[in-house]
């Protein structure tokens, strides 16, 4: 499948309708302070990674960061783990990401534990962590939050250094998301072919063909429910003039 073609076809229709030219995003630096050498995502599923990609692409460029991806858990139905791991590695190759699995028991399928996930930080050192919301609806997707939330202020702590926890959504709408990353055509083209990669859950539920509208939907939404730490509406740059985009929440977590 030409996903490339695909993609611009929404942004042309969209485009066409709204009698507006493709818009020029702004730098990544306009949207965040910091400039993160070590990205780390924890994927609750492979395929998660794909679905909170948008601000670890962007990065990859601007600020030439590395990312990595941690797996929470390989899923439930233990006769497709083999397959979803070899799915995995294809993804990430289209993402140009890199797999940290820290699991103690390599041949282990189970979720990740709060000490493998302390592996993982303390190896690879990240900046800036990306996981799920602590409601998205999914209990793997939730629990996996949580794992990140018991980890990262211990890590914080042992470090000394703040890390910057992007917290983002699929199953459910998060409370007060306070980050709105404006994505190109090309870059949800990126993360769509990378979601093609997972044969396995695509055609059991085709989220690569739903990830354009859904991204515009993030813009939708995210220009006026994002909100700073008062509760006020964030405002700045005209966030609806993107067609494409991705909402999260950001915390710091300090020593």
């Amino acid at each position: 499948m030409d996903f490339a073609r695909y993609v611009e076809s929404f942004q042309s229709l969209y485009l066409t309708a709204k009698n507006a030219s493709v818009p020029v995003l702004p730098d990544l630096s306009s949207s965040v302070t910091f400039r993160p050498k070590r990205i780390l995502i924890l994927a609750p599923h492979p395929e998660d990674e794909c679905l909170m990609s948008g601000f670890a692409i962007r990065a990859q460029s601007a600020f030439q960061s590395e990312v990595v991806v941690v797996p929470f858990s390989y899923g439930s139905k233990v006769e497709r783990r083999a397959a979803r791991k070899v799915e995995l590695a294809h993804a990430l190759k289209i993402l140009e990401f890199n797999l940290l699995d820290p699991r103690i028991k390599t041949e282990s399928d189970e979720e990740l534990t709060v000490a493998e996930f302390r592996i993982a930080l303390k190896s690879f050192n990240p900046d800036v962590v990306l996981s799920m919301h602590l409601n998205d609806g999914h209990p793997v997707h939730i629990r996996s939050a949580k794992l990140a939330q018991k980890a990262l202020q211990d890590y914080a702590s042992d470090s000394k250094q703040t890390i910057h926890w992007l917290q983002s959504e699929f199953w459910q709408s998060m409370d007060k998301p306070n980050l709105l990353i404006p994505l190109s055509a090309a870059e949800i083209a990126k993360m769509g072919d990378a979601l093609s990669a997972h044969v396995g859950e695509v055609s059991r539920n085709p989220y690569h063909l739903t990830l354009p509208a859904w991204s515009m939907e993030q813009v939708r939404r995210g220009s006026e429910m994002c909100v700073d730490e008062t509760g006020a509406r964030i405002s700045g740059a005209k966030k609806d003039d993107y067609v494409f985009g991705q909402i999260y929440r950001i915390e710091k977590i300090s020593p």
